[in-house]
């Protein structure tokens, strides 16, 4: 599940993309106010009702229209007046999309009382969803892709406002009959409940607020994400994680330079095996990997270690951690996600491009904004990117994404700072850098006797990816009304920080006094242990990936529910040693047969790990070693059953 924040950055070799269907029923008469609506059984979704909201495209009258709200809930056994409601994120996520599991899981504690509600917001699934890909497929550019899907939205552009969501969530609680609403908001939609919350205080019994976006919204220039990057790089390499590199932090600026002077490129091995030199562009794709590191703990994992390789000179493990990441070369099967699911970033230019504060007056031409952009940025303190600079700032800004976006009447919000007097629960993850632990600490000073709790480690959508549950134990206590207290104080769930990938036998280490056939045994190791790490960047949603190792070879992953089994084919890790061999994990036990070939008779063999203990036999020698305790804090914040063997924990692996 990708929750997003309003920001999004250019990704390689691809335009935006969205699904479904064009926006339609908007020129219906406008209703006077919302009546109450009969829910019926959902046809897709068991245990939920189903019913349809409809609302004013435009609440003052002046365009004519109706948008078409669709409302999903679990009815309460309790009684009471009380809805508790999931707002999803976005701008641009289908609500109803998540009803059978985040709602419904989230909801659990206090579904035999209030009734379960959520609903897509208008633009978005079954709400009139704006669907720009016919718009997009016809571009080639994003500015020409921008530009194109805001033609298409046409005249109805500036009613998909986060205020016009606002009155879309109280049309909907009055149609559920609900007297006033818990709302639980994960990114985004901690923004429209924190909206909400200050235009109807009197309407809300609390607030649950998953990666807070502030009432003053998000800086055009993503200042709180820049500032969140240096602690984050440097948590990642805390306590001894990253031996190999002195400043993580200095490590980035130096390669963000480099990638800004010119291109960079390094062997790409496809999911075929085919190897092929990838270029990569500038600084603002290594901020979207950061980014993306939010949901994917592995890629994150890999980055201190990428940067200490590419500022030697070796590119390939940047090359593939960003091609496995933004999915190139990655071929993917069984895919387990939603086919339905009905997400828009026409509704998230449509939203982020009207609400955010830019530098120019709508009515200006493409070129002035583009000049007035530049102003700005050239105004910027470098010092408050690094380790980036501020020309990646103006390209991952939204006044460069929007600036294209044709004319339409702004709408930002300027919050008047007062107290927010309801109760409240802040959750915050550690490695969160969309909406970090900062703007909740901000949000946190907006709502007396809010509580806050921040779990190390975890990037985006805490409620979701906490391998550790403490969040939801929070979560429990404060919809339960008990005081949530702090149950992540000494928690960690972040992922095992990768070593540095070797240029060649040599700077593997030996197992004990085994000289080159332990190296070789090793390096095997290492390659099982990279297959393992590297198979989960691509899209975590996929039951089988298929990757190419990071030399050569291939890897192939099926994942399970109570299993791992990964294949490896001539797959290199260290240059010159082919493993090939299968690799199978439950959450109790990890059993791996591994054939190596590294040339020469004394370089070849097999190697068996079961569980903790490995033996191998290279070249004619028998080498025996057992690795390091089982450490539940070096759990993978994606929850892999291997996560926590020694095998992904290099430096304190095998031997």
């Amino acid at each position: 599940m990708r929750y997003h924040l309003m920001m999004r950055t250019p990704r390689p070799r691809r335009l935006l993309q969205v699904s479904a269907v064009l926006i339609a029923g908007l020129a219906a008469a406008v209703p006077t106010a919302s009546a109450a609506v009969t829910f019926t059984p959902c046809a897709d979704h068991a245990d939920f009702e189903c019913a349809t909201v409809t609302v004013p495209l435009d609440r003052t009258g002046q365009v004519p229209g109706t948008v078409p709200l669709h409302v999903e809930r679990q009815r309460g056994t309790g009684g009471r007046p009380t809805a508790w409601i999931g707002l999803a994120g976005g701008p641009g996520q289908s609500g109803a999309d998540l009803a059978q599991n985040t709602w419904k899981r989230l909801g659990a504690p206090v579904a035999g009382t209030d009734q379960i509600l959520t609903f897509d917001q208008r633009g978005t699934g079954q709400s009139g969803l704006i669907d720009c890909s016919p718009a997009f497929a016809k571009a080639s550019s994003q500015a020409q892709a921008t530009a194109l899907c805001g033609a298409q939205v046409g005249s109805a552009r500036p009613f998909y406002t986060t205020t016009d969501s606002v009155a879309d969530l109280d049309a909907v609680r009055e149609a559920a009959g609900a007297g006033k609403v818990v709302l639980v908001g994960v990114s985004y939609g901690t923004y429209v409940a924190l909206r909400y919350a200050r235009t109807h205080p009197d309407r809300v019994a609390a607030l649950v607020l998953d990666s807070t976006v502030p009432l003053g919204g998000v800086s055009q220039w993503n200042a709180a994400t820049y500032a969140a990057v240096p602690r984050i790089l440097r948590t990642l390499c805390a306590g001894g994680a990253c031996s190999f590199t002195k400043d993580p932090v200095a490590d980035m600026k130096t390669v963000a330079a480099r990638m800004r002077s010119g291109a960079r490129g390094g062997v790409f091995v496809s999911a075929s095996g085919r190897r092929s030199t990838q270029r990569l562009g500038g600084p603002s794709m290594l901020f979207s990997l950061l980014l993306d590191g939010d949901f994917s703990p592995q890629a994150r994992a890999y980055v201190p270690s990428a940067m200490t390789s590419a500022r030697a000179g070796d590119w390939a493990p940047l090359v593939r951690l960003i091609g496995l990441d933004f999915g190139v070369g990655a071929d993917a099967v069984a895919r387990a996600t939603n086919p339905q699911s009905q997400e828009s970033d026409g509704l998230f230019l449509a939203t982020s491009c009207t609400d955010t504060s830019l530098p120019w007056l709508p009515s200006a031409p493409v070129a002035a904004r583009i000049g007035a952009l530049r102003g700005a940025a050239d105004a910027l303190v470098p010092a408050a990117f690094r380790p980036f600079d501020t020309t990646t700032a103006l390209e991952t800004s939204a006044g460069n994404r929007c600036a294209s976006w044709p004319a339409t009447a702004a709408a930002p919000f300027t919050d008047t700072g007062a107290p927010l007097n309801v109760p409240a629960l802040l959750i915050s993850g550690g490695a969160d850098i969309r909406t970090p632990t900062e703007d909740a600490e901000r949000t946190r000073a907006l709502i007396p006797g809010a509580a806050l709790v921040s779990v190390t480690g975890v990037g985006h959508y805490v409620l979701g990816n906490d391998p550790t549950g403490c969040a939801f134990t929070a979560y429990t206590r404060f919809l339960t009304a008990v005081a949530p207290g702090d149950p992540c104080t000494g928690k960690d769930g972040a992922a095992t920080t990768q070593g540095v990938a070797p240029l060649r036998l040599a700077d593997v280490p030996t197992l004990g006094r085994a000289g080159t056939a332990g190296r070789v045994a090793r390096a095997a190791a290492r390659t099982m242990a990279d297959a393992l790490a590297s198979a989960r960047i691509p899209n975590r949603a996929k039951n089988t990936v298929r990757i190419g190792g990071l030399r050569g070879g291939r890897i192939t992953a099926t994942f399970s529910s109570t299993a791992e089994r990964v294949t490896l084919r001539g797959t290199e890790f260290v240059p010159g040693i082919r493993v090939s061999g299968t690799i199978t994990s439950t959450r109790s036990s990890l059993r791996a047969t591994m054939t190596v070939n590294g040339g020469p008779r004394s370089r070849r063999g097999t190697v068996r790990i079961v569980d903790n203990r490995l033996t191998a036999t290279i070249g004619g020698r028998r080498i025996t070693s057992v690795g390091g305790k089982r450490s539940a804090s070096a759990a993978s914040a994606a929850g892999p059953a291997w996560a926590d063997t020694p095998l992904l924990r290099p430096g304190v692996d095998i031997g």
